[in-house]
């Protein structure tokens, strides 16, 4: 956990709103090790965990019948404001999130007969894929139960705030369960995609993710050209692989993402036991097969209808790092149509190939990279 960036959204709340906050709550990022947008496919699985960057809230009551917020990653629209009887008017795009989340547990029978001051901190990438939507959402979901003296099973919570971003009300995105659910959970996580008795269409159990660590190799995710996931082709190529799994001819494009998707699920239960028996030859191949079967298959950089564009950003930093000799494996990360990648580095040589890889970049595309080394967390909670 971030101390320090705890600290820093007590102190923004008292000078922001007057007054010590009654509640905060720590959001975890999340890192997807395999299972390329599996979250989309019933009985799909993938493999995530939680990361050490954090989205922090501090919130407490307000006496005027509003949610009133501000976050430090937009301290340009300062404090925004919106009814409780209104709460689908939102003036800007982040705040869309953090309403929703209040909206969606409203929903689901938590009451809330006052106002709330909601402040934001963190230390997490906007864009990425590292999930600081995610981040966000569950951070103010814990925070604001922890304030109203209330909690709620993970995966409930997980479904709430995935819920409120595909509302068209708010967000309108398109997504499956992997981040919050990664998010919430203590660690290394499987997480299976399948309706259960209980209604939530997710369950998780741990895995040990040590096999990169006791083999000398360190993640570091890389981050260039960025979108939010609304602005990418994620919708269009889920909705073609979820119809033509249930039959539908809709030709090549969504045959191929669909073989993804099967596949994808076949690698991530091959890299649990490969992680179960320190396999680490084993796992490198699996992420680098992960990888060219979302760029081949998925088409994660490729041009989508609705005007969104090709990414040859992302399939030049894959084809580099691959010839880079201490990179053991390289994959696109998170929902697609950014220059995210995640890489699996030996021990010592991270700063060697963060250099080489802002090099070509530069070169080809007179961009530099953003880089993060990523670290597991035991994940996000109320404080």
């Amino acid at each position: 956990m971030n101390d320090e960036l705890v600290k820093q959204a007590k102190k923004g709340y008292k000078k922001k709103f007057g007054t010590e906050s009654g509640a905060v709550a720590i959001g975890a990022g999340r890192v997807e090790v395999i299972g390329n947008f599996t979250d989309q496919l019933e009985g799909g699985l993938a493999i995530g965990a939680p990361i050490d960057k954090f989205v922090v809230v501090a919130v407490g009551w307000n006496s005027e019948n509003k949610i009133r917020m501000f976050s430090e990653n937009y301290e340009d629209d300062g404090v925004v404001e919106v009814e409780l009887s209104g709460l689908a008017e939102c003036p800007t795009e982040w705040s869309k999130y953090v309403v929703g989340v209040v909206h969606h547990l409203t929903k689901n029978e938590v009451k809330l007969d006052k106002g709330v001051d909601i402040y934001i901190a963190s230390n997490l990438p906007n864009v990425g894929g590292l999930s600081s939507s995610a981040a966000l959402e569950v951070s103010v979901i814990l925070s604001v139960l922890k304030l109203i003296g209330e909690k709620a099973d993970k995966r409930k919570l997980a479904k709430w705030c995935r819920d409120a971003e595909i509302d068209p009300d708010f967000v309108g995105g398109s997504c499956g369960y992997l981040d919050q659910g990664c998010s919430l959970s203590n660690g290394g996580v499987v997480l299976s995609f399948e309706d259960q008795e209980d209604g939530i269409p997710f369950v998780g159990k741990e895995v040990d993710l040590s096999v990169f660590k006791d083999k000398g190799y360190s993640l570091v995710v890389g981050v260039g050209t960025g979108r939010q996931l609304t602005q990418t082709g994620y919708a269009h190529k889920a909705g073609l692989a979820k119809r033509a799994y249930k039959g539908e001819k809709l030709g090549e494009e969504a045959d191929r993402a669909l073989k993804h998707l099967l596949d994808e699920t076949k690698r991530v239960k091959e890299f649990e036991k490969a992680c179960e028996g320190g396999d680490i030859k084993r796992v490198l191949r699996l992420l680098n097969k992960s990888g060219q079967s979302s760029l081949d298959l998925w088409g994660v950089a490729d041009a989508c209808p609705d005007g969104v564009k090709a990414v040859p950003e992302l399939r030049f930093l894959v084809e580099v790092a691959r010839k880079i000799e201490s990179v053991g494996a390289v994959r696109n990360h998170g929902g697609g149509w950014n220059t995210t990648i995640l890489l699996v580095v030996k021990k010592g040589m991270e700063e060697k190939v963060k250099q080489e890889l802002n090099v070509a970049y530069k070169d080809k595309f007179g961009q530099k990279l953003e880089f993060v080394d990523i670290k597991v967390s035991q994940g996000s909670k109320a404080l």
